[in-house]
């Protein structure tokens, strides 16, 4: 499991000069079968967990309201869990069964490489 992002850019370091699949992944699942692969490098991002709310997002785009910048790690459940102990509470607009959730990590691998 990559605990730095020193790690990941090593890793896809490693997976190009080599010509391996490279699989990044959170936990795992994955219903298509995407999260494993015979002779692959896989890079697990469950370590990172930072969730940062913003008053005022001032990123690429138009938009200029509240957001979160959440880590690969994080599961839907644990950033619930955070917007719920925030003062005010935060809402972020999500789904979640129990195998899957559909919010989508801010921290890609592109930012990281």
């Amino acid at each position: 499991m990559a605990t730095t992002k020193q790690q990941i850019r090593a890793g896809v370091k490693f997976a190009r000069e080599r010509n391996l699949r490279l699989i990044i992944r959170n936990t795992g699942h994955d219903f298509m079968g995407r999260s494993t692969g015979y002779g692959a490098l896989i890079i697990n991002t469950h370590s990172f967990k930072d969730v940062k709310f913003l008053k005022k997002y001032t990123g690429p785009g138009d938009w200029t309201g509240s957001a979160a910048i959440i880590g690969a790690g994080v599961q839907g459940r644990e950033l619930y869990r955070e917007c719920f102990a925030q003062s005010p509470k935060v809402v972020i607009v999500g789904g979640e069964c129990p195998v899957c959730v559909s919010i989508r990590t801010s921290e890609t691998i592109a930012n990281i490489i």
